[in-house]
């Protein structure tokens, strides 16, 4: 296939980083499906977890976050 991403963002990321993260990656990939859902931090973290999502954006809730995932910071709040 063409591919799936399942994206998870807090709604802050919405105006800004995401459209372009989403337009990047279809301007590469085209044909590939993605996924986007829009809640809590933490409910995004708990579905990283479960396997439910590929990638988040957002921000660690617990410190075990920082050790379990790999962490990029995208800015400064």
């Amino acid at each position: 296939g063409y591919g799936m991403l399942a994206i998870g963002a807090i709604m802050a990321t919405a105006p800004d980083i995401l459209p372009l993260a989403i337009a990047e990656l279809k301007r590469r990939r085209p044909l590939m499906t993605i996924e986007v859902s829009t809640v809590t931090s933490d409910r995004l973290l708990e579905a990283l977890e479960k396997g439910e999502l590929d990638i988040v954006i957002g921000r660690p809730t617990e410190q075990r976050h920082m050790s379990a995932f790999e962490v990029e910071p995208l800015g400064t709040e």
